[in-house]
């Protein structure tokens, strides 16, 4: 009986965390730290979903060692086309296109694409970096233009 009273009470917390943050239109579900080592100085903060545009994401809010913030987005779609429109998707949002060009695997061969964008937030200017690669999406905003590069090379 303790047991079931116990995942009662888990799940009335997360409905709780539901409910709450459906205004903000994000769930964070988790929240945790990951072990800082050389390779890796980014600190997850929380995990959820969020939704943009009709689509659910994973969403993972990371902070970096210099304490900014970095936003991940990320979905794995039914096939490359879909993860590419939504990509499109994204880019005609930007207040500026910085670059766009083709995402290589390691061996050389194009896997999808790949864009660094400037978004508008609030009147700050935000760093965003999106990739497709096959139905995969992935896409990192910060202030910190730096702190997405250098979490792009561990996560």
């Amino acid at each position: 009986m303790r047991r079931h009273n116990v995942l009662f009470v888990l799940f009335g917390y997360l409905a709780c965390v539901a409910y709450l943050s459906a205004a903000s239109n994000s769930l964070f579900v988790a929240q945790s730290t990951m072990i800082a080592s050389p390779q890796n100085k980014f600190k997850n903060i929380a995990a959820g979903l969020t939704e943009s545009d009709g689509v659910y994401l994973g969403l993972f809010l990371f902070e970096g060692p210099d304490g900014s913030k970095v936003t991940v987005h990320y979905k794995t779609f039914k096939n490359g086309s879909e993860a590419q429109r939504y990509f499109n998707k994204q880019i005609a949002k930007a207040a500026k296109l910085v670059e766009r060009k083709k995402q290589m695997d390691t061996s050389g061969k194009v896997v999808g694409q790949r864009a660094e964008i400037l978004v508008r937030d609030d009147e700050k200017t935000i760093s965003a970096i999106l990739w497709t690669e096959g139905p995969k999406f992935h896409e990192y905003f910060s202030t910190s233009r730096e702190s997405i590069l250098e979490l792009e090379k561990v996560y």
